[in-house]
């Protein structure tokens, strides 16, 4: 078990009592799913939220009870890193951007972060990053870094505002 009850309970973050409001609750358990994959288990699931026993009534409809039953999964880490498509860019230029070392956890948002700092380079016009073999297994997965240079001397100009760090 990755996380406590106690953890699980203050990442919802529902005050009780309260009136239960299910789009509330929707985005509380996404934040919980979050907070797993964060941490390395992609592969998370919240095990009765198919069968419709998530909530449970009382009698009267006064009260409700929330059971959660999550499938953690295998943690996932980063293991060596490889490169392809830079025929130009050498790969430690493209290392040193990166956010994520071998050992890290596998982190959704840090790949979003590594790919925003390369195409902010100008060097590339797409980034992708994703595991070697394509899915996920178990343990250490290879971190597979595809690139597409730009052709030399494109040059871009403007101003503008942007919003993909938050």
């Amino acid at each position: 078990v990755a996380f406590s009850s106690r953890k699980l309970l203050d990442e919802l973050a529902i005050m009780l009592p309260s009136v239960l409001n299910l789009f509330e609750l929707d985005i509380h358990l996404r934040k919980i799913i979050d907070l797993y994959k964060e941490n390395g288990f992609l592969m998370v699931k919240l095990e009765n939220l198919k069968e419709g026993k998530l909530l449970t009534y009382s009698p009267d409809f006064t009260t409700a009870t929330l059971h959660l039953s999550i499938q953690e999964g295998p943690q996932i880490n980063i293991g060596d890193t490889l490169f392809r498509g830079a025929l130009r860019t050498r790969n430690r230029v493209m290392e040193r951007e990166m956010t994520l070392k071998k050992g890290d956890v596998w982190n959704p948002k840090k790949i979003q972060q590594s790919e925003s700092k390369l195409l902010r380079l100008g060097l590339f016009s797409q980034v992708k990053i994703g595991p070697l073999s394509g899915t996920f297994a178990p343990g250490e997965n290879k971190l597979l870094v595809e690139v597409i240079e730009r052709m030399p001397g494109l040059m871009e100009f403007g101003g503008g505002y942007a919003s993909d760090d938050g």
